[in-house]
């Protein structure tokens, strides 16, 4: 089972029951392409990084949802480019494995070897 998440930006000028129906579509897309554990994570409107068209704002809505469906993403990412609700959006794989940054291992087992990493390296 494979995790993945996407962002869309809605259009500023959705009203409240506007997006609610969007957000619903767009669940109901990923539900009927075999998406289970769907979660929807609103984070409210914000200002876009550069205007898209004539917007600078719109409503950034992030969907994470398992699927060991891979046509699933490439289905999803047809139908929100038609969708004229939707500004800009982006698809990712989470990583499940990732590890959090512990440095250079070489540089570590020096340290706990007690040696100098950097002794006889003439360019530092």
């Amino acid at each position: 089972m494979r995790k993945y998440e996407t962002v869309v930006v809605f259009a500023p000028s959705l009203g409240e029951a506007e997006l609610k129906d969007a957000i619903k579509k767009v669940q109901g897309i990923i539900e009927s392409r075999g998406g289970t554990e769907i979660t929807v994570n609103p984070w409210g409107k914000k200002e876009i990084a550069y205007p898209v068209g004539k917007n600078t704002h719109g409503h950034f809505i992030c969907f994470n949802f398992s699927s060991e469906n891979s046509d699933l993403v490439a289905e999803l990412t047809s139908l929100l480019r038609i969708t004229e609700r939707v500004i800009k959006f982006q698809t990712h794989r989470l990583n499940e494995t990732s590890r959090k940054f512990k440095g250079n291992p070489k540089k570590i087992a020096a340290r706990e070897a007690g040696e100098d990493f950097f002794a006889g390296d003439s360019d530092y």
